[in-house]
């Protein structure tokens, strides 16, 4: 039988989040005490964060500062989750957003092309963090899908390093094809 501690070092490796360390997360809540558990959830799984009372005070935040990832609560005064996460997409359409909402909202089924996940409260931890490493890595994978182009050699290559080449090749149409590629 696991003892308390084994049970809750195994609870924390399974939310590591190798790999994204320093990651900057913008959370938007009214309620200062479920900004403030975030808070300390991002800053043991070394996720920067950065907390804003409305969803008016994040949106300056993001016309300031670059973020990976945004975490919303839906209820919230004058801004609820959804408008905020549409002003969000109008600038911004690859930027995850996680939505934090109460039980039965179909907030998800209603707007899919705004939240990379939509979390019911209260969140457990493993839900969370699953849900940011999925967010990241979408992000990381958008934006690696033309990858930088190697080049191996220089235009210049075959001037400053003549070299005579023996071409084996019994097909005259792959001879005149390796003759043509080589020249």
């Amino acid at each position: 039988k696991a003892t308390a501690a084994q049970q809750q070092l195994r609870h924390h490796a399974r939310c590591m989040m190798t790999g994204q360390e320093g990651k900057h997360i913008l959370v938007v809540d009214d309620h200062h005490t479920n900004r403030r558990i975030l808070q300390v959830q991002l800053q043991s799984w070394q996720l920067l964060s950065t907390m804003a009372s409305s969803g008016a005070e994040a949106l300056d935040l993001l016309e300031e500062k670059g973020f990976d990832l945004v975490i919303t609560d839906m209820q919230m005064p004058s801004m609820d989750g959804v408008e905020f996460a549409s002003l969000v997409r109008e600038k911004n359409a690859i930027l995850p957003i996680i939505l934090l909402s109460s039980i039965g909202d179909e907030t998800r089924s209603k707007y899919p092309h705004l939240f990379s996940a939509v979390l019911t409260k209260p969140v457990k931890q493993e839900y969370l963090c699953r849900a940011i490493q999925m967010g990241l890595q979408q992000v990381s994978e958008v934006l690696q899908i033309e990858p930088a182009k190697n080049v191996l050699m220089n235009d210049q290559f075959a001037i400053s390093n003549p070299l005579q080449i023996l071409i084996a090749e019994d097909n005259l149409i792959n001879q005149k094809l390796i003759v043509k590629i080589l020249v």
